[in-house]
C-alpha cells in the first residue's frame, strides 16, 4: 500500500492560518498567530505517513481546517445528540477506545488494521473554533471541510482517511457504505472540537477524529 504525507497531523491550534475564532482549551493556553503557523509548519514537515492521504503544500494546507457543519450531529455521552454548532467546552461526548491506536502526539496517524478491539468510552469537549470555508464535501449526507478525517475500511482495513480521500464503496465504522461524495463550491460555516482524552467522537455512529 502506498503512503503519502498527510494532513492530519497537527492539533488543533497549531491549525491556524486565518483565525476567526479562537477558544483555547481548558488549560488555558494562549499562542499567538505566528507562534501558530510556526508549529504547524514544523510539525507538518516532520509529519509521519498516513493510509490513503493525499500529498499537500504547506501554503495550501495552512489555511484549511479540519471541520463540521454547525448542524452536524454529535452524539453525547447521555445519549443524546446535539448540534456541534451548539456544543461548548465541558460537553461530554461519546467516544471510543481503540487497542493499539495511541492518542499521544501524530501515532494514531500511522495506525491501521485488519481488526481491532475496542471499548465504548467518553470524552470531554476541551476546546472548538468556528470559521466559514469556502468550501466543502458533502460525504453520506454529512457537510465537512475536505480533510475531516474518518474512520473507514478499504479492503479489508481499517484507517483513518481525509473526506477528500475517501472512495464510493468505503465502509465507516457504523457499517454504512460510502454511496455519497459530492464537493460543493459554496461557502458554509463550519466548526471543529477538540475533545480529551481519546481524541475521537461519533457523529450519528460515525467515528472521526478531532485532529
Amino acid at each position: 500500500m502506498t503512503m503519502t504525507s498527510s494532513l492530519s497531523n497537527i492539533r488543533m491550534w497549531d491549525m491556524a492560518y486565518e483565525v476567526q475564532e479562537y477558544t483555547p482549551g481548558a488549560d488555558g493556553h494562549q499562542v499567538s498567530l505566528t507562534e501558530m503557523v510556526e508549529n504547524a509548519e514544523e510539525l507538518y514537515n516532520s509529519a509521519p505517513y498516513m493510509t490513503w492521504a493525499t500529498p499537500h503544500s504547506f501554503s495550501e494546507w495552512r489555511s484549511l481546517e479540519y471541520c463540521l457543519s454547525l448542524d452536524t450531529l454529535v452524539d453525547m455521552a447521555d445519549g443524546t445528540q446535539k448540534a456541534i454548532g451548539d456544543i461548548v467546552v465541558s460537553d461530554v461526548v461519546q467516544s471510543l477506545a481503540i487497542e493499539g491506536m495511541s492518542d499521544e502526539g501524530n501515532s494514531w496517524i500511522k495506525w491501521s488494521a485488519t481488526e481491532f478491539e475496542s471499548e465504548s468510552s467518553t470524552a470531554s469537549v476541551v476546546g472548538m473554533r468556528t470559521r466559514a470555508s469556502e468550501n466543502y464535501y458533502i460525504i453520506n449526507g454529512i457537510k465537512c471541510t475536505h480533510n475531516h478525517p474518518f474512520l473507514i475500511r478499504r479492503d479489508n482495513l481499517w484507517g483513518w482517511a481525509t473526506a477528500k480521500d475517501i472512495q464510493i464503496d468505503d465502509e465507516l465504522y457504523n457499517g454504512d457504505i460510502i454511496t455519497q461524495k459530492d464537493f460543493i463550491e459554496e461557502p458554509l460555516d463550519v466548526k471543529t472540537i477538540d475533545v480529551e482524552t481519546n481524541d475521537v467522537y461519533f457523529i450519528s455512529g460515525i467515528l472521526v477524529h478531532n485532529k
